[in-house]
C-alpha cells in the first residue's frame, strides 16, 4: 500500500456508504473500502507502515494523527 485517501466515489457501489477510502497499492492497483471506523483504521495502517501517504478531503479531517 502507497497511498489511502478519502473519497465519496460512487464507482464501488452498491455499498453501506459513499464516504469510503481508495488504497492505492503495487503502482496502479486500486480498491474502494469503507471500514466501519476509518480513523481507527487509518491509524491502524500507519502503525503497520509509517511511508504510507493519507490523503484527506478536508483540511478539517487531516489532524487525525497522521
Amino acid at each position: 500500500i502507497t497511498i489511502v485517501s478519502e473519497t465519496n466515489s460512487i464507482i464501488s457501489a452498491p455499498a453501506a456508504s459513499f464516504d469510503r477510502l481508495e488504497i492505492i497499492y503495487n503502482q496502479h492497483n486500486s480498491i474502494l473500502i469503507s471500514p466501519r471506523d476509518k480513523t481507527e483504521f487509518i491509524e491502524h495502517i500507519k502503525r503497520i507502515n509509517p511511508q504510507i501517504e493519507i490523503l484527506y478531503k478536508s483540511k478539517k479531517d487531516a489532524g487525525i494523527n497522521r
